[in-house]
């Protein structure tokens, strides 16, 4: 599958089965496209964490959903959760953030977490 055919077939699902196993290999090809994700002076602002034991999945899905308004409860059917964590940015992309009036950590883990949709896409997963 091409890059185009795979922004094409990317869907944000909202069923999965939670018996279906990730194989681990998928999970270091999503890793580490998000890993090479462009980020502002290659600052990489970001930690990954993999979430599959299935208590702590639950508080995963727990902490994200909303009781109120009734979203996100089909994240406790997801076999696995990458977690993307911000962090603080090196000094130049620091420096260029405060000139320039932009939080660009926000915006490299936005761009990291569309690598991880992408690439989860090109590896069969939702």
């Amino acid at each position: 599958m091409d890059i185009y055919e795979i922004i094409n077939h990317r869907q944000s699902d909202r069923q999965y089965d939670p018996e279906r196993p990730v194989e681990p290999e998928k999970i270091r090809c999503i890793l580490e496209a998000a890993r090479i994700a462009p980020s502002a002076c290659n600052a990489q602002p970001w930690h990954f964490i993999v979430v599959d034991e299935p208590e702590l999945r639950n508080q995963v899905a727990d902490a994200v959903a909303s009781r109120i308004l009734g979203m996100n409860h089909f994240t406790k059917q997801a076999p696995v959760h990458i977690l993307v964590v911000e962090e603080r940015p090196n000094f130049t992309s620091g420096i260029g953030g405060l000139i320039k009036d932009k939080q660009f950590p926000l915006l490299d883990i936005g761009i990291a977490a569309a690598h991880i949709t992408l690439a989860a896409t090109a590896e069969g997963l939702g």
